[in-house]
């Protein structure tokens, strides 16, 4: 029993694979190993990060022209210099701070619209379009999406030069959601990454380096925004010029540079529409993924409650107790970027020596919670900076999830996962957008941090389904073992055919 024992430790250690070994053993893995990332892959980190950068400077230009467009239309006798001493006023009776409190709420019913305009079409169409990517290739839908974005940016940027109407900007937010937007290309870049990479640990990081390029064009935008809007003091007018062109430039790196991924002979023959729904939908349904369907289940539910704080935090800071105007909203949102993105990627592969994929996507909610606590309470400037101390781990979950479910995924149906997570995330920016802006606007005159309450709830939900996650993959992970070491116990074929079993074994357990 003890020699068996040991010959079982001795053949898992040598044979077994482990979290870099490729996830599907296939008769083409050797050569899938010599395939290495190409320089020429590499064109996606410019591309994806001039395409955000102009995008993150146009979220805060957009936001933050609104409310002045609101402030003058409805007050035109209410300079910026009265805004922020309106904001400071305590006395609540007062008609200056009474015309500030209507000017923060029609802002923030505004950015609802926006959300609305951009998200239901965007919800829609991803449905469809990034599950398209494994029939058609990856880089139609880099083009589409980034396509949109740039049209909706240089249209506002001319809205805003003649002050034409909000509605305008509505309509362009909704044209770039029915050409995918943003979360296609989030889906479209992880699918990308999934194509060029065959390890599990490798794959992992490949997710988490796209997110933190992302937490990187935050820091650049925010600053930036800030920078030129008052510092330089280019107004919004020409902030948004700039803004649109480096986000041209992101568009021009795709067109001429970025390479197909997919090759041909690894796609699938193309499906009616409803074929592409349904192949978004099997993972959560179908009997072929009997044994990960619930584990899929938990893992997209979990993207569903996990919110962004960004167009409600602008609003916040602009508000009491803060005051803040554009160059000191970029300072702190570029210090918690960077800290998230320096500490959060930079702990990674310390963290994945000690922590499992599913424990550190644990933590990371834990540090999610905590740090909305704080935002909601938070009176003074120096408390307010402890919001990214407490958060130095949130950048990870979302990485952490996507890359899980990519490495529980073949190939060939990358697209169509990743399809169903930018939908499920769509989804949970629409039912964010409705709630929290309601949220915020109803509870500002009590307690303008309430809503970050809210919010830190949401990631105690989180909590506790990725902690389903970690405790049922151990729990397979155990019973697997067991089963292993029953099957060496009483095998009684030769030595070879025992292996062979085992090996499979070993297969379903490095999926699980």
């Amino acid at each position: 029993m003890h020699k068996i024992k040991s010959s079982l430790v001795s053949y898992q250690k040598h044979k077994m694979p482990t979290e870099t070994d490729p996830l599907i053993q296939t008769e083409e893995g050797t050569d899938e190993k010599r395939r290495s990332i190409k320089w020429k892959h590499i064109t996606i980190l410019p591309a994806m990060f001039f395409t955000f950068v102009g995008g993150g400077i146009f979220g805060f230009i957009i936001n933050e022209w609104t409310q002045n467009k609101i402030q003058n239309e409805r007050f035109p006798n209410m300079t910026t210099k009265n805004n922020f001493e309106a904001c400071n006023n305590t006395n609540h009776s007062d008609p200056v701070y009474i015309n500030y409190k209507a000017v923060q709420q029609d802002s923030s019913i505004w950015l609802l619209y926006y959300s609305i305009a951009q998200h239901i079409p965007m919800f829609l169409v991803n449905i469809v379009l990034t599950g398209y990517t494994d029939t058609y290739g990856r880089k139609f839908l880099f083009v589409l999406a980034t396509f949109g974005a740039c049209a909706k940016y240089c249209v506002i940027t001319v809205v805003i030069h003649f002050n034409a109407s909000l509605w305008y900007a509505t309509a362009m937010q909704a044209f770039d959601g029915f050409l995918g937007s943003s979360f296609a290309l989030f889906a479209v870049s992880f699918s990308f990454v999934a194509d060029i990479t065959h390890k599990d640990n490798h794959r992992v990081l490949g997710v988490v380096i796209i997110d933190a390029l992302l937490i990187s064009t935050g820091i650049f935008s925010s600053l930036l925004s800030g920078y030129f809007i008052e510092t330089l003091k280019y107004g919004f007018f020409n902030t948004a010029v700039i803004s649109s062109s480096i986000c041209l430039l992101g568009f021009f790196l795709i067109i001429l540079f970025l390479p197909e991924t997919l090759d041909k002979s690894k796609r699938q023959p193309p499906k009616s529409l409803f074929g592409t729904m349904k192949n978004m939908i099997q993972f959560y349904v179908s009997e072929d993924f009997k044994g990960k369907r619930l584990i899929y289940l938990l893992l997209l539910a979990s993207l569903f409650f996990a919110v962004s704080r960004t167009h409600i935090e602008i609003l916040y800071f602009l508000g009491q107790p803060f005051c803040w105007g554009p160059s000191k909203i970029g300072v702190f949102t570029m210090t918690r970027l960077a800290l998230l993105g320096v500490i959060g990627l930079g702990s990674l592969r310390l963290l994945q020596i000690f922590l499992s994929n599913e424990a550190i996507a644990v933590l990371s909610t834990v540090s999610l919670a905590a740090s909305f606590m704080i935002e909601a309470f938070a009176k003074t400037n120096l408390l307010i900076y402890m919001v990214p101390v407490a958060g130095i781990f949130s950048f990870l979950m979302t990485p952490m999830i996507r890359g899980m479910m990519s490495t529980m995924t073949e190939p060939d149906k990358q697209g169509a996962m990743f399809s169903g997570i930018a939908t499920i995330e769509v989804l949970s920016s629409i039912s964010a957008s409705l709630s929290f802006n309601k949220i915020y606007a109803d509870t500002y005159s009590f307690m303008n941090g309430f809503v970050f309450l809210v919010m830190a709830g949401f990631y105690v939900i989180d909590f506790a389904l990725l902690m389903a996650v970690y405790l049922l993959k151990k729990c397979k992970k155990n019973n697997y073992t067991k089963s292993e070491l029953q099957n060496c116990e009483n095998c009684t074929m030769n030595n070879c055919q025992c292996r062979a079993n085992l090996h499979r074994e070993s297969i379903k357990l490095s999926v699980l």
